[in-house]
């Protein structure tokens, strides 16, 4: 496995601020208390996020998607799924793989420890190209077509060790975790 370079410095922190009133209202004291977030509530929230359609009463799925090599400057966290293919500076790898309706959706194991992983996502490539890296949208509600713009774009990264050349009958499979 390599590393893609880019670094992603997201922590999970929580603060309380406590003020004591008096009988009149007038504050006698106040504290902020920095504390740690519990590997309880780091897997509800997990299993709330990641979780496809039909469970948690999420009516939307997760899907991945490959990056081209052709047309990319950069990425960065301002992307946007609305922004593939227009601002984002890198657009989704088109008519390398199979119709969307073959590709299979992302399936999330339950989270345990603060963390949450994926089985993986397939992609049956069909043509000869490149592809950069891999992108995650959470919450599409066209069920993987490329070129949706619904849902959010949670992550992006570029194969540490330069572009990869696919052609007809090669077959790739990406896998994602996530720890708070």
């Amino acid at each position: 496995m390599t590393k893609s370079g880019a670094a992603e410095k997201c922590k999970t922190h929580g603060r309380y601020t406590v003020r004591c009133l008096d009988k009149n209202g007038k504050e006698k004291w106040s504290s902020v208390i920095h504390n740690i977030i519990c590997t309880e509530g780091k897997n509800l929230v997990l299993d709330v996020v990641f979780t496809p359609f039909g469970s948690v009463g999420r009516p939307l799925s997760h899907r991945m998607g490959l990056v081209s090599a052709t047309g990319y400057t950069a990425i960065a966290a301002e992307d946007t799924v609305a922004g593939i293919g227009t601002t984002n500076g890198w657009d989704e790898a088109t008519g390398l793989q199979l119709p969307d309706s073959d590709r299979r959706p992302v399936i999330w194991l339950a989270a345990a420890a603060g963390f949450k992983e994926t089985a993986t996502s397939s992609f049956a490539i069909t043509a000869s190209g490149t592809v950069k890296g891999i992108f995650m949208v959470l919450g599409d509600s066209a069920l993987g077509q490329t070129g949706d713009t619904d849902g959010a774009l949670w992550s992006v990264g570029l194969f540490g060790d330069g572009n990869k050349t696919v052609v007809n009958g090669d077959y790739i499979e990406g896998a994602y975790a996530v720890q708070l």
